[in-house]
């Protein structure tokens, strides 16, 4: 029997292991593992539709993908900059929405819905609700909404991180914007799946219990694993453009790495990701930044670095970047703030680690690392829940109990 589903996207989900983009991908395929006939709308935000990622988007078995251009420009030069203090002026929207304003869009999202063909209309993201003109027409069928974050609560984060009186001013407006529109959405979608527990409960405590289901994200075992090596290697992933990432690289830079290079200077530090408005590079000489890398490169650090940390204490939603490196059983140590809402780790209390207390962290790390039975035993914990845990959360993706 037929299950038709609208599936509608807010940027092309390729490269598959790009951030964000590695969710798109996890709903996608849990949705067609239980049997969604997918079709699927997207928005080229990032001008990537490309041969690579037409192909890409061809092969993952949708019933019909339709792929619409960005039609606000990015900000280049002072025409665009001009243009986009208006939009930001002038409309009660989140810049992100701004930026993804297309009536022709609108207008087939719209048809589409009112044509009445579809078990279930899935806005997978937050600013996926950019393509509906009215946010009064999710009350006319069943609309899912993925909250991938608590979206307010990551622009107050950046707006306490400014100390520039105008950015301040210009990001508590986007606050107010983001905080009005995202309880419209929760108030007026026919459901909301949460993708992190915690977001599920300060959702709800801030906004009230509009419809909200939590299903947690998880990442199927990848088909090559982390093996041991002798190097004392640790690895982030996260491009400092990223605010939340920007402190945490910054600690690690300044505090982490220091404090474990004055105890053996044979550790290193990789971090991936965009980091050209990093400028401390060049404080500690252990650390290596990569910038961003290609897919197979990426997989071979998942693969042979002896540590993933990730130090965020910032931000909201899951940590994808977490949830990439247990795929590959990588052995892993991340703050609280990391494991938010990846309730099927509760139980794995060694790999938890506290930035308050350096030194505590940085016996942590080196007993890791020095321990090649300790290694072991961790990446296969890892494992092993992660079978546990995969089909549960895949039948949830029936959305029978929706």
């Amino acid at each position: 029997m037929s299950k038709p589903i609208l599936y509608l996207c807010p940027s092309i989900p390729y490269p598959a292991d790009n951030g964000g983009k590695v969710a798109f991908n996890n709903h996608i395929d849990f949705l067609k593992n239980n049997g969604f006939d997918i079709h699927a709308v997207f928005l080229d935000v990032d001008s990537g539709y490309q041969d690579v990622a037409k192909t890409y988007l061809e092969n993952k078995g949708f019933a019909s993908i339709n792929v619409f251009s960005r039609e606000v420009p990015r900000i280049k030069g002072l025409t665009s900059i001009i243009k986009s203090l208006y939009y930001f002026a002038s409309n009660i929207k989140p810049r992100a929405f701004i930026a993804r304003y297309n009536p022709e869009l609108q207008e087939f999202v719209r048809n589409e819905i009112m044509s009445l063909k579809y078990d279930y209309v899935i806005f997978d993201h937050f600013t996926s609700l950019s393509f509906i003109d009215d946010f009064e027409i999710l009350k006319s069928f069943n609309s899912i909404y993925i909250a991938h974050n608590f979206e307010a609560k990551v622009i107050a984060d950046e707006f306490k991180s400014f100390t520039n009186p105008i950015l301040k001013l210009v990001y508590y407006i986007e606050y107010c914007k983001t905080k009005h529109i995202e309880k419209q959405i929760l108030k007026k979608i026919y459901r909301t799946i949460t993708i992190s527990s915690t977001d599920k409960n300060e959702l709800s405590d801030f906004y009230g219990n509009f419809k909200l289901k939590n299903i947690p994200e998880i990442i199927p075992l990848k088909e090559k694993l982390w093996s041991f090596s002798q190097a004392k290697n640790i690895l982030f992933v996260g491009g400092t453009d990223y605010y939340p990432n920007y402190e945490a690289v910054d600690w690690i830079v300044k505090v982490l790495m220091p404090a474990l290079n004055k105890m053996d200077n044979n550790i290193t530090c990789t971090i991936v990701g965009d980091s050209k408005n990093y400028k401390y590079k060049h404080l500690s000489p252990n650390v290596f930044f990569s910038g961003r890398i290609e897919d197979r490169e990426l997989e071979n650090l998942y693969c042979s670095s002896n540590l993933f940390i990730s130090p965020v204490i910032l931000g909201s939603g899951i940590k994808v970047k977490v949830l990439t490196a247990l795929s590959y059983a990588t052995p892993v140590l991340c703050t609280e703030e990391s494991l938010n809402g990846i309730d099927y780790l509760t139980g794995l209390k060694t790999i938890v680690f506290e930035r308050k207390n350096l030194k505590k962290s940085v016996n942590d790390i080196l007993s890791l690392l020095n321990d090649r039975n300790q290694q072991l035993k961790l990446s296969f914990l890892i494992k092993e829940i992660i079978k546990e845990s995969i089909n549960s959360i895949n039948k949830q993706w029936a959305l029978n109990e929706i």
